[in-house]
C-alpha cells in the first residue's frame, strides 16, 4: 500500500547532524550513494542503501523513526525520500530529513577525529 503522509521535515546541516550523533541521539543514516563511493568515505555507523537499489532493498532493513539520508551532493538523497515516502512499511511518525550538501558538505564541515 502506497501512502503520502510520512512527515518530511527538510533538511539538517552537518554540523546539527555531528552534534546528533555526538549526543547519542538515535538518528539512522542511509547512504544512497554508490558502494564504491561510500567505500572511499562515509559517516560513521551509517548503512549504504544505493539509489540504485533503493526501492528494490529498502525491505531489507529495518526503519528507525529518525531518519537522515545522505547522497553526494543532496540532490540523490531527496529522490530516496520520495521513495521512502510512498513505502507503506515507514510508520507514519517516522521523521525523514535530507542532510543539506551531501556527504561532500559533511567531509568539509565537520573535524576530522
Amino acid at each position: 500500500m502506497l501512502t503520502n503522509t510520512m512527515p518530511i521535515n527538510g533538511g539538517i546541516t552537518a554540523i546539527e547532524l555531528r552534534d546528533k550523533l555526538k549526543v547519542g541521539d538515535n538518528v539512522q543514516i542511509l547512504d544512497v550513494r554508490s558502494e564504491q563511493d561510500y567505500l572511499s568515505g562515509h559517516i560513521p555507523g551509517s548503512i549504504n542503501l544505493p539509489l540504485s537499489r533503493f526501492a528494490r532493498d529498502i525491505s531489507t532493513i529495518t526503519l528507525e523513526p529518525n531518519i537522515v539520508v545522505v547522497c553526494a551532493v543532496g540532490d540523490s538523497s531527496l529522490q530516496a525520500i520520495r521513495l521512502l515516502d510512498s513505502y507503506s512499511a515507514v510508520p507514519q511518525e517516522t521523521e525523514i530529513l535530507n542532510l543539506i550538501g551531501g556527504y561532500h558538505n559533511w567531509i568539509f564541515s565537520t573535524p576530522s577525529n
